[in-house]
């Protein structure tokens, strides 16, 4: 099963490679930076769910990288899920991308986090670290707030409280 996932998301992240865009001249992946379309990824949640990152096309959507021996991860989710909360009837997707690997954090554990905390939002469990890969994590946490469109208009790494003003009033201008 795992080799047909890394297959499928191979195949697809090769696919966005080859899409046509104004901004480069050769068929080039794309930076994933501000200004650029967000690499799409199918993956499941952590209860099994398919997740497509296209899928949210038309609401704004913070995709987090975080793991659970990171203290500014954990720091930043209980804002996070406040500010998800506050603001998903008008549009917030909040996918959270769990980069822990199978000998870092159990499903169990993640899961248990989950309910301690009453995450509502999505969370997914990268553990082959193929949707970090796409979007080029390095460390987490690691944020990228993107439109409705699917552009990527902010990358953000560290603690982050998102009931601070400028990051609350960042979401709220794209929704």
């Amino acid at each position: 099963m795992k080799p047909l996932r890394i297959f499928i998301v191979t195949v697809l992240f090769l696919l966005a490679a080859c899409t046509d865009n104004d901004r480069r001249e050769s068929a080039m992946i794309d930076p994933v930076d501000r200004g650029y379309r967000a690499p799409d990824f199918f993956y499941s949640d952590i209860n099994g769910n398919p997740v497509r990152l296209s899928g949210a096309r038309g609401k704004v959507v913070v995709v987090f990288f975080w793991k659970m021996r990171c203290r500014e991860c954990i720091d930043s989710i209980p804002s996070l899920e406040r500010l998800y909360r506050r603001f998903r009837e008008k549009g917030l997707e909040v996918m959270a991308v769990n980069a822990d690997t199978v000998h870092t954090a159990s499903i169990h554990s993640i899961r248990e986090f989950i309910k301690e905390k009453d995450l509502t939002f999505t969370v997914i469990r990268d553990d082959e670290g193929i949707i970090s890969l796409a979007f080029r994590v390095i460390r987490v946490p690691a944020v990228f707030v993107i439109d409705r469109d699917g552009i990527i208009v902010e990358v953000l790494e560290g603690r982050i409280d998102w009931l601070d003003k400028d990051k609350a009033g960042l979401i709220e201008s794209l929704l």
